[in-house]
């Protein structure tokens, strides 16, 4: 048995240009849209191995989605208009120019404005 033989992997990458948005403190009829929410980039990778044990053959494999951990914004709706990214903490409100508190920030702050975190399946498969 060669160490390399019955391997797969898969790799996949995208990248993207964000989302568009209209930005805080402009006419949106004549700006609308005009920013752009921060390039998007994720790797997922999956890897499998397939070996025989009798006549059952046994594949253990893993999936990596979002391999490097890329902290994406992904959600418009719930960025700072100022900024053109999720809110965060020593953000200001442009209208006022003050900073809000962090408990005005924390309602802002939105987990789900940003994509998932790295997950990482491992699993077996037996074929008999």
């Amino acid at each position: 048995m060669l160490p390399f033989d019955r391997w797969g992997i898969n790799i996949l990458a995208q990248l993207y240009s964000g989302l568009p948005y209209t930005p805080e403190g402009v006419n949106p009829s004549i700006a609308e849209n005009t920013g752009r929410l921060p390039w998007v980039s994720y790797i997922d990778v999956k890897i499998r191995k397939e070996f025989n044990i009798g006549r059952t053959v046994v594949e253990l494999y893993s999936n990596i989605m979002n391999l490097l951990d890329q902290r994406n914004a992904v959600d418009r709706y719930k960025i700072n208009g100022w900024t053109g990214k999720p809110y965060q903490y020593g953000d200001a409100d442009g209208r006022a120019h003050t900073i809000w508190s962090w408990r005005e920030i924390l309602k802002m702050m939105e987990p789900n404005a940003y994509s998932g975190p790295r997950r990482v399946n491992l699993g077996v498969r037996i074929k008999l």
